[in-house]
This record gives structure tokens, C-alpha cells and sequence, in this order.
């Protein structure tokens, strides 16, 4: 995961504190995306066999993630333009789950897409 490692990807041009803040801006991203993914059961990833996901339900919650940036808060002043919301990272997110239903192909997707239905055995 890109924000774990020791690598600060935040470069906004802080008025005041600018390192700190792009070390709390870095972990403020990865903080809200874990406990987004944990609140829309993405993570920790489910056990095998993954009963009741489908590929449409997955691809719901991973759009509905709410990522965050300290940068994104407006009551800070930067000397260069604001940058894109959470880093661009949830922009990032939505555009590979666009790929994603893009490029699903050569199957039929309707029975994995959608949530199957329960039938109830006919020798109960």
C-alpha cells in the first residue's frame, strides 16, 4: 500500500509547519481509508468463500470509501493551489473500478454481478 511505507507522498505547501503536516496529512489518508475499508467489510479481506459478496457489492463499497486528507480541510492556507481531494487517492479508487467493469468479460457476469437468491430445497 503506497501510504505504509516510509515514503511522504503529501507536498502541499503548508504556510506554517509544512513538514509535520504532510506527515499528518500522509497518515490521515491511510488512517481514513483502513477504517473506511474496515466500516464497508473490504478489510481486513473476508474469509474464502466470500458468501453474499459479488463483484457489484464490492465494487459499491470500494467506491464508497470516505478517504480523507488534512489537506482537504479549507480552514488551511497553502502558498500554492489546494491540491485534489484525499490526494486524488479516492479519484483513484472509482477510476480502477471503472476498469474493472470495463474489462469483465467472456463470462456471464449477471449470475457473479448480482446477489443470488435463496431457494429453498423442495425435500424440507
Amino acid at each position: 500500500m503506497k501510504y505504509q511505507g516510509p515514503t511522504q507522498h503529501c507536498r502541499s505547501s503548508y504556510s506554517t509547519n509544512r513538514a509535520k503536516k504532510n506527515a499528518a496529512c500522509d497518515g490521515l489518508i491511510l488512517g481514513s481509508l483502513l477504517k473506511s475499508a474496515a466500516m464497508n467489510c473490504l478489510w481486513p479481506p473476508p474469509p474464502h468463500p466470500y458468501t453474499g459478496l459479488t463483484f457489484s457489492v464490492i465494487v459499491s463499497r470500494a467506491r464508497s470509501l470516505d478517504i480523507m486528507a488534512l489537506c482537504d480541510d479549507s480552514i488551511h492556507t497553502f502558498t500554492v493551489g489546494q491540491p485534489a481531494p484525499s490526494h486524488g487517492v479516492k479519484q483513484s479508487i472509482c477510476s480502477q473500478m471503472d476498469n474493472l467493469e470495463a474489462n469483465m468479460n467472456g463470462l456471464d457476469l449477471k449470475r457473479f454481478k448480482e446477489p443470488k437468491e435463496v431457494v429453498m430445497d423442495s425435500y424440507w
